[in-house]
């Protein structure tokens, strides 16, 4: 009986190995692909971080169509056109469209054939800036009445050597305060 207990764990622990396993794919299998430009995920991320908001992207043609032209279904922020492969095309496989409007004629870059379509809908994120309220400068004040000349020095004399006793005799008095305090603490 022991034995049967042993390989039953070891059967319960190889099943729950395999659910997580399994749990872990779905997980990764449900992550957006914005790594690759013929996902939608990919498109969305790209307009979200060129400042856009609101993003939706859908992919309506993935059959592909026999020729390089495809006339606009509805009004988007973006079309992204994918005609060939980075292998088979001259740069970039994805055209771009910007405000396409219902009825515009859009066609690849290098004329190939359309693989897929990609739509986007979005708006612009809308950043407040204060609008600057202009300044005038107060008017200066005129004078009023006549002009008396006050505290005004005379040419030639400086104030200098009056400065230079206030403080001589400030200098003074604090040491001859503090000298009498040192004589009381005696």
């Amino acid at each position: 009986m022991r034995h049967f207990t042993m390989i039953s764990r070891g059967l319960a622990a190889a099943g729950v190995a395999g659910l997580m396993t399994v749990g872990f794919a779905g997980t990764a299998l449900a992550e957006p692909n914005t790594d690759n430009p013929n996902h939608e995920a990919y498109w969305e991320a790209w307009l979200e971080e060129d400042g856009f908001v609101n993003v939706d992207c859908e992919k309506i043609l993935d059959e592909g169509l026999d020729t390089s032209m495809w006339t606009s279904d509805g009004d988007y922020l973006l079309v992204v056109l994918k005609a060939g492969s980075e292998q088979s095309s001259e740069g970039d496989p994805h055209t771009l469209y910007w405000d396409v409007e219902e009825g515009d004629e859009l066609e690849t870059d290098d004329g190939k054939d359309i693989s897929h379509i990609i739509v986007c809908t979005g708006e612009e994120e809308e950043t407040s800036t204060p609008t600057p309220t202009p300044t005038t400068p107060a008017p200066k004040p005129t004078p009023s009445g006549p002009i008396v000349e006050t505290d005004v020095p005379q040419s030639g004399s400086s104030t200098t050597p009056a400065i230079l006793g206030g403080a001589a005799v400030l200098a003074g008095l604090g040491l001859a305060a503090g000298a009498m305090r040192r004589r009381g603490e005696h």
